[in-house]
């Protein structure tokens, strides 16, 4: 009788496909490339990588001031959360805080929803009261993206 041709032994995995059900032996791994030796000089000396600096973003003085400056504003800020919290609602309490963002100079609403989700405020509701003032008309927008306060005469 003839030798018939035997199947390769093979495993059933859980998504029913069929696999070796020996382990596959895999070549070598590959040594290092020459580009990850250390560079040499003409003389033979190893050239070092030299790694360099983070670049400043800006000068250590004006960082210094500007923070000054927002510590100042986030007290008045947070005095002004505390004078109004325990007499009114929270909506009234954001309106309240998106007019002194706009009257401090804090005017696009990224800024301005940062600064109330500093003062305690859920970032989304900021987002919401600062739609909600804008189809009231307590504010407008230009075409920048900076929002205002109406000139009140």
């Amino acid at each position: 009788m003839e030798d018939l041709p035997r199947s390769k032994p093979t495993r059933v995995s859980a998504a029913g496909l069929k696999a070796p059900a020996r382990r596959i032996d895999w070549p070598a791994p590959v040594p290092p490339s020459i580009a990850s030796a250390p560079r040499r000089s003409a003389a033979g000396l190893t050239v070092l990588k030299r790694k360099l600096a983070a670049k400043p973003s800006s000068a250590p003085g004006k960082t210094r001031r500007r923070q000054t400056k927002n510590f100042a504003l986030y007290d008045r800020l947070r005095t002004l959360r505390d004078a109004i919290k325990p007499s009114s609602n929270q909506p009234e309490l954001a309106i309240a805080l998106i007019e002194a963002c706009i009257t401090e100079g804090i005017c696009t609403k990224s800024g301005i929803v940062s600064t109330l989700v500093y003062l305690h405020l859920s970032n989304k509701f900021a987002g919401a009261m600062i739609n909600s003032g804008l189809k009231a008309g307590r504010w407008w927008k230009d075409a920048d993206g900076r929002y205002h306060l109406p000139v009140k005469m």
